[in-house]
């Protein structure tokens, strides 16, 4: 029997490049997609703590998109950083 979600939840955060923004947090995940669509590179962290440009699990370039294995729980909340000047989603 496959486990399915409860509820289904779209954001869209707002990410800069000052501060690590959580972009997931739900202890309950079972899977999750990202999209940069900022304009500029985006660092992600899947491991908790803060997005950096030396503490991310990747890079996404503009246009990107990434989408987690279904059923596996992270269980920690993921961060996101701009590689650039400006806020972007």
């Amino acid at each position: 029997m496959i486990n399915r979600p409860s509820s289904v939840a779209i954001t869209r955060p707002a990410v800069s490049a000052s501060e690590s923004k959580t972009i997931l947090d739900a202890a309950n995940r079972l899977g999750f997609a990202i999209y940069n669509c900022s304009g500029q590179s985006l660092y992600v962290n899947l491991l908790g703590g803060t997005a950096s440009a030396t503490a991310k699990s990747f890079t996404m370039l503009d246009g990107a998109y990434y989408e987690s294995q279904f059923g596996i729980s992270y269980g920690t909340a993921i961060t996101a950083l701009m590689a650039g000047g400006t806020t972007g989603y």
